[in-house]
């Protein structure tokens, strides 16, 4: 399956907590590796993002600003 179609079709709470799982994870795994004392806030911020994906969460973030 392509990944418009993943983004298109409603994300199961099983599948949803997999991939918060799974992007914490990682995360957590960058943050031990990138001490405060070596790493701006702005280069966090830079992986946070590269983690997510940035398209879906403009148009979640937009989904929400219309309610």
């Amino acid at each position: 399956m392509t990944a418009l179609a993943d983004a298109a079709r409603p994300a199961s709470p099983l599948r949803v907590g997999e991939d918060l799982s799974d992007l914490a994870t990682r995360l957590r795994a960058w943050l031990q590796a990138h001490p405060v004392s070596t790493t701006s806030a702005a280069g966090a911020v830079r992986k946070v993002l590269d983690l997510v994906d940035s398209a879906a969460l403009r148009r979640y973030v937009k989904g929400h600003g219309t309610r």
